[in-house]
């Protein structure tokens, strides 16, 4: 059952789930209310990432009165990618024991989404050297293809105009991009392990490694990825939320 203190922000869903209180007898310095959020999302969206920042968080209570947070400069991240929702937890200081719920929870969710899907396709890849294609926001380079032991190695980087920190090693999402060679029949061969070769704030490298019989003679590198990253704050408020 849908609890009736959902609301909507955007493209977002979010609703409280759970709230647990801790009361810590040996000591009072352990003592934390935890509110924990679903933010849910049409699965055409899948955003990158969702962060609230704490200080873009304002609770009080039934009488007015603002509760405490945690910690006012912690930063709540969450991954989204495949998923249609995930669970948001609020940190905060436990209240006194005369407030009985969470009149108004007011916040603002940023949200990275990444826009339109580009196909980048290179024809006969055992002869490209450096060769970059554009689209958008973002430029994709094929620097070379080589034999690396005993597998065959497709080395690239990909280059936003503003990736607006998408890019930041714990985001992994630019690992989950399609790539796959092509044969002269069309069938796809895909890459067997991958590899970063180099990351900066708009760019990150790439090696995608076949496990091949012979030469990938005639075939065809084919890469897909967002053309940009949007990063879009969304204000919600959630009302009535009943404390233990």
């Amino acid at each position: 059952m849908r609890s009736e203190a959902a609301c909507y922000a955007g493209p977002f869903r979010i609703e409280p789930v759970r709230v647990l209180a801790r009361r810590e007898l040996r000591d009072p310095e352990g003592q934390s209310l935890q509110v924990a959020l679903e933010v849910a999302w049409e699965p055409r969206l899948k955003p990158i990432s969702l962060v609230q920042r704490m200080e873009d968080l304002r609770v009080v209570d039934e009488k007015g009165e603002e509760l405490p947070l945690d910690d006012t400069q912690a930063e709540l991240e969450v991954a989204g990618g495949e998923a249609t929702a995930i669970e948001l937890i609020l940190p905060l200081e436990l209240p006194p024991r005369r407030v009985q719920e969470i009149a108004s929870l007011k916040g603002r969710l940023t949200a990275m989404i990444p826009g339109k899907v580009e196909t980048f396709t290179f024809d006969d890849v055992m002869n490209v050297r450096n060769v970059t294609k554009k689209a958008a926001g973002v430029a994709v380079t094929v620097s070379q293809v080589r034999k690396n032991n005993e597998l065959w190695e497709v080395r690239m980087r990909v280059r936003f105009d503003r990736a607006g920190g998408a890019l930041q090693s714990h985001r992994g999402w630019i690992l989950d991009n399609e790539a796959f060679l092509q044969d002269a029949d069309g069938k796809k061969i895909l890459y067997d392990t991958t590899e970063v070769t180099g990351q900066s704030e708009d760019e990150v490298g790439l090696a995608f490694l076949f496990f091949l019989d012979d030469p990938p003679e005639g075939c065809r590198f084919v890469y897909k990825t967002p053309a940009t990253i949007v990063a879009t704050a969304f204000d919600y408020e959630i009302k009535g939320v009943k404390l233990p």
